[in-house]
């Protein structure tokens, strides 16, 4: 673990091109926490699996939002991009994360290409993002409120009006986190 917890602390060293991205629509394993290494993920309904995102440390981990913290480069902000709109335009694609079990394990290779119809998607409406972002995080909460009523039965289950908004935020990296 301290090993873990160094790798993330040079980070620090690259903070000049990095930005802390926000993710609310990564499906996140339940026992994720702050500066745990993991690979960000997409699977297609075909059983086709491949790395985006290789070897991130969590900056920041909220459950109750499922949202998901990570320092990003332009490329990786740019990977992440295409796989929301990827998952948006390929119904039943999920991008997930996979934890590290030690530190020293080897990372994998990014092996996610985007398609050229998300390429061009992407290029002919600069809304495409927004929208794909959007979208998936009302699917992610959806799915979370299946969840958590599961086994209830429909007269003790209660809705409430949720307004889903904001869900990929990039930032300036400043100062480390407390």
């Amino acid at each position: 673990i301290r090993r873990q917890r160094q790798m993330c602390i040079r980070d620090r060293d690259y903070a000049a091109y990095l930005r802390e991205c926000e993710y609310a629509l990564i499906t996140l394993n339940s026992n994720l926490k702050k500066n745990d290494l993991i690979d960000v993920r997409i699977m297609y309904t075909n059983g086709e699996n491949y790395t985006i995102l290789p070897k991130k440390c969590i900056k920041g981990i909220n459950f109750d939002t499922n949202e998901i913290y990570l320092w990003n480069n332009e490329k990786d902000i740019m990977l992440m991009s295409a796989a929301i709109v990827d998952t948006y335009m390929n119904e039943g694609a999920i991008i997930y994360t996979t934890k590290y079990i030690e530190d020293g394990q080897k990372a994998t290779t990014v092996n996610y290409q985007p398609s050229s119809d998300v390429m061009a998607a992407m290029a002919n409406d600069p809304n495409l993002l927004t929208e794909a972002t959007n979208s998936l995080n009302a699917s992610m909460r959806e799915s979370i409120e299946s969840r958590l009523n599961n086994g209830k039965s429909d007269e003790n289950s209660t809705k409430k009006d949720v307004n889903l908004t904001g869900t990929i935020t990039c930032l300036l990296y400043t100062s480390p986190s407390p």
